[in-house]
């Protein structure tokens, strides 16, 4: 996997920045991992992107650079990945290195729901119920699920 990764194979690139920063056969290193998963993400790996984007807002193993993690996030979901609109919406959500904005959580959460994610879907209908920067509408949070 580590000559694949070398190589700029995005595939294992992604999987051995898991596995270091999971620590899984190899050292634990965050840095390491972020560094493999933005040699992925250079590559077009979307997932990777958003792992990279969690390091950024994080700080781990690279400094904290939540407008960074924004940009990275929003470029992989430009490209149609839901799970990076999630990641955007939970960061909108939780005022994770942004001001909490329920209303931008659900855009988020509404594009990622449209691109096919599921959990995108489930914390739409959540904020929708709830009325967190949105008006409350208890019917359309069902519709959504």
């Amino acid at each position: 996997m580590l000559h694949k990764a070398s190589r700029r194979d995005a595939a294992s690139a992604r999987r051995l920045a898991e596995f270091h920063g999971l620590g899984l056969g190899v050292p634990r290193s965050d840095a390491t991992a972020t560094a493999w998963f933005a040699l992925a993400s250079d590559e077009g790996d979307l997932e990777a992107m958003v792992y990279l984007a969690a390091s950024l807002r994080e700080g781990l193993g690279v400094p904290c650079d939540p407008a960074a993690a924004i940009c990275v996030a929003e470029q992989a979901a430009a490209a149609g990945y839901g799970g990076a609109a999630r990641f955007l919406g939970s960061t909108y959500d939780d005022g994770i290195g942004v001001p909490c904005d329920g209303a931008r959580a659900a855009d988020w959460f509404a594009r990622g729901a449209e691109l096919g994610d599921t959990l995108s879907e489930f914390f739409l209908a959540n904020i929708l119920f709830d009325g967190r920067g949105v008006d409350p509408d208890p019917t359309r949070a069902v519709e959504v699920l």
